[in-house]
């Protein structure tokens, strides 16, 4: 197997693709909907993984759908603009045959592949909650479009000796 490297130019840290915090919409979504919406989606006392999931999900649902009222880091619409503005950033680059590594967060990620795609918001909690810990995206651009190759490849954990280190969230 060859290697290719990618000669190592600069690093930038951009407010763009800072990470969503979704778990910080959780105590907001509990605190908004009624307590039998609570129990129905928590079941019991004791959060596992299968309760985690419940609860991100409704809570990113309802969070693209603007139906979160309360302390919240940022709003949907706040979060789309960055992330919209971080494409754009992307494609407004000069100079051809370049490679750009983005690493962000599966809310960042999932955001951009679903303006990418034009896709509704919902395709975006639905991206999100599939997207394994350190996978790669493919995207390609040019100066006036993204278009979209590939979405949550792990070449590097295909591995048998590997497997369990396949994540989520």
């Amino acid at each position: 197997t060859r290697s290719r490297e990618m000669p190592a130019t600069s690093t930038t840290l951009s407010e763009p693709w800072a990470e969503a915090r979704s778990t910080a919409l959780e105590p907001t979504f509990l605190r908004t909907w009624s307590i039998s919406c609570r129990i129905r989606l928590a079941g019991t006392p004791g959060a596992s993984l299968a309760t985690f999931s419940r609860i991100l999900r409704a809570a990113l649902r309802a969070w693209s759908e603007n139906r979160l009222h309360g302390p919240l880091p940022e709003r949907w619409e706040q979060f789309e603009g960055r992330v919209r503005a971080g494409l754009g950033s992307v494609i407004g680059q000069k100079g051809g045959n370049r490679r750009i590594l983005l690493v962000s967060s599966g809310g960042a990620i999932s955001t951009a592949l679903r303006h990418v795609l034009e896709a509704p918001a919902s395709a975006m909690v639905q991206m999100n909650l599939q997207l394994r810990n350190s996978s790669v995206s493919h995207l390609f651009f040019n100066s006036k479009n993204i278009h979209f190759s590939g979405f949550n490849h792990v070449p590097h954990l295909d591995r048998p000796d590997r497997a369990g280190a396949v994540t989520y969230y």
